[in-house]
């Protein structure tokens, strides 16, 4: 079954930066540990902040917000990568959809530097994408389309993307609900997040400061049920949850 997702993360939450010279905020629930998925227990996974890359999209991408928001002049799918690329260890980040109209497929995931750009993601052998309409979705990888699972987007919608280079598998999510199974394994060497969109859908990436506060809000939101009324973290940490 789907796996609800209240955060990325098992018992620690500790969201990293994947720049330098930044701290990280890092909170222990032990030895009140919440329990997760099997498949996720012991995770310990940095935030993976990143920019959309200029440099290496597709002519008809647009960028604005100092390049976390994307969309197209193109009626036809077009490929952007994000500039910072991970060749191992755990990586979560998140994406919002700004603009929708129900008609194209946004498809979002990971590829090499030299994937093909005027395709929907997931086309040929550099890419390994969720794609998703406003009812379901499919994984696709060269091609190759499995997995149909109903649940779409909307406006507004999150995506999140798992990339667990240990374990060499990479897991979606929508508005926090796990998508399907994990979508693929196996997967390893240097990987960008990915976006393909055409001109009717809009893609930002979570800014760093908002999801660091709205991950620990939600990691200890879920948790402070699981602990006796004297003992609870909203008590303890207002400013984490009255934001």
């Amino acid at each position: 079954m789907p796996l609800r997702r209240m955060s990325p993360f098992s018992s620690t939450l500790n969201l990293q930066p994947s720049f330098p010279g930044r701290s990280y905020f890092d909170f222990r629930s032990s030895p009140h540990q919440l329990s997760l998925h099997s498949s996720l227990q012991s995770l310990n996974a940095p935030v993976a902040w990143f920019a959309f890359d200029p440099g290496s999209a597709h002519s008809d991408i647009i960028f604005s917000n100092d390049n976390l928001t994307v969309t197209c002049s193109s009626y036809d799918d077009r490929v952007v990568l994000g500039k910072t690329g991970f060749s191992k260890g755990v990586h979560y980040w998140e994406l919002t959809v700004d603009r929708y109209d129900n008609h194209p497929d946004p498809a979002f995931g990971v590829a090499r530097m030299d994937v093909m750009k005027d395709v929907m993601l997931g086309k040929d052998d550099k890419a390994w994408a969720m794609y998703v309409d406003n009812n379901r979705s499919w994984f696709m990888h060269n091609n190759s389309h499995t997995n149909r699972t109903e649940g779409g987007i909307t406006k507004g919608a999150t995506i999140g993307v798992l990339l667990d280079l240990n374990r060499k598998t990479l897991t979606f999510f929508i508005n926090d609900e796990q998508q399907g199974p994990i979508a693929f394994e196996n997967v390893e060497g240097l990987f960008f997040p990915a976006v393909s969109l055409n001109r009717n859908v809009q893609v930002s990436a979570v800014p760093l400061k908002r999801f660091l506060l709205a991950g620990a809000q939600r990691l200890l939101l879920a948790a402070e049920h699981q602990l006796p009324k004297d003992m609870r973290w909203r008590r303890q940490l207002p400013s984490l949850t009255s934001t």
